[in-house]
Parts: structure tokens; sequence; C-alpha cells
């Protein structure tokens, strides 16, 4: 909230925030969405492919042809031979660090598909993530009911959810007007 506050105050984001605003001028802010979005891709299971005729070797094992094969985001969103050592631990900064893994980051993410079937909507997608949740924080501030049990995070089938979890949304004051 510091940057976003501090991109508003500086006149950078517009009333309603521009995409190319945010891209510009809330780095941090981008890269929380991007590491949201590695830890709990919106599409945990990537449609699979069949194998083509006369099968396939991945990665020195026979693949017959037919075969259903697929690459779970879950899975690789959590590699520690990409994202290092703490690769299950939401940490935006790691997109911010440095600009080679920031490059290798972007080409293993899998938060809409990959390759030839990447969600065709996802440029769309990225301008509400980067705007709209941008634009609830300047406005509102969540307050959780229960600090002391915010609710319980679950995973089933490589989707992650919160039960229990309580809060009041409590307006904000704007930053940049009296």
């Amino acid at each position: 909230m510091a940057e976003v506050d501090a991109a508003t105050r500086a006149g950078h984001l517009s009333p309603m925030p521009q995409y190319s605003e945010v891209t510009e001028h809330c780095p941090y802010y981008i890269a929380c969405i991007k590491e949201s979005m590695r830890l709990t891709p919106s599409a945990p299971n990537i449609f699979p492919r069949l194998v083509n005729k006369g099968g396939m070797d991945l990665f020195g094992k026979y693949v017959p042809e037919g075969l259903e094969v697929t690459c779970n985001p879950w899975i690789v969103h959590r590699d520690e031979n990409i994202y290092g050592p703490d690769a299950g631990v939401f940490r935006p900064e790691r997109w911010l660090e440095d600009d080679e893994k920031t490059r290798q980051y972007n080409k293993y993410n899998m938060a809409f598909g990959y390759g030839a079937r990447v969600c065709l909507g996802r440029e769309i997608a990225n301008m509400e993530l980067y705007k709209a949740p941008l634009q609830f924080f300047r406005m509102f501030e969540p307050v959780l009911a229960n600090k002391e049990e915010p609710g319980k995070y679950l995973i089933k089938g490589g989707v992650s959810y919160f039960t229990d979890m309580w809060m009041n949304i409590e307006e904000r004051k704007v930053v940049g007007k009296e």
C-alpha cells in the first residue's frame, strides 16, 4: 500500500487507475499479483495432450503414443530448481531482485496455461488483476474479525481457498484527497 499511496500522491495513478500507469509505477504490487498467481494458479491442472504417433522421449523415459501427458502448474510453480529453496513461500520480492531470474520465472509461469494452449484472455485478466484489486485496496481496508483465528487455508486438488475467514471491510482514507 505504501507503493500505491506514493504513486497516487505523485499523480502517477488516475482516480480509476489505467493499466499502463500500474505497470509503470507499481512494480511491487505487480510482483504481489504474480506471486499470488504462482502459488495459487487459476488453472491448477493444465489440459492434457496425447502423445503423437511413435511415442516420445520424456527426460529419458519412453512415453507410448496415445498416452495423456500434462504438466501441473501447482508443482512447477514450487520447483526449487526454478524458484529457490523458498519456492513454497509467498515472497513477491523474488520478481524484482534479478532481471535474469525474473525472465526465468516468467518463462515457467503457467498461471494461465502454457504454449499453444495459453489462455486467450490472459492479457484481459491481467488488466483486471492489475487494476481492480488495486482500486479496491485504495478505497477499502479489509480487517480480520478474529486475528487469533483468521480462518483455515485449504488445498483440494490444486485449488486453494480459505474457510471460516470473517472480516469487515472498512472505508480507507483515499490518499491525495482531503
